[in-house]
């Protein structure tokens, strides 16, 4: 129920991203900016989305066609340049700063 907050973040963080991860964090960027245009596309909110996942309450105007493709946007944060992206970022956090994300 809070990636609307995570999305925010995501974006905030690439903007002030070091060097050494600024590409990575701009590949995790794009794949958020998709999923969020594939979700205006599709017309639904991030509520939408957890009312659809708790209880399959599918909003009356929405696009099934279009509400698919947000499914397949959000797939791509599962492999590929996303995970190497989130990776890296993860891996530069611990060696300069010591700190553990919690990257899956």
């Amino acid at each position: 129920g809070k990636l609307d907050e995570a999305f925010k973040r995501m974006h905030a963080l690439a903007d002030i991203a070091p060097p050494a991860v600024a590409k990575d964090w701009a590949t995790v960027d794009h794949e958020v900016d998709a999923i969020e245009k594939a979700m205006k596309d599709a017309g639904i909110t991030f509520d939408d989305l957890v009312a659809m996942q708790n209880g399959g309450d599918v909003p009356d105007d929405v696009d099934l066609d279009k509400l698919t493709a947000v499914g397949q946007e959000f797939e791509t944060l599962a492999g590929g340049e996303f995970d190497a992206a989130t990776a890296h970022i993860a891996d530069h956090a611990k060696k300069t700063c010591g700190f553990t994300l919690p990257v899956s």
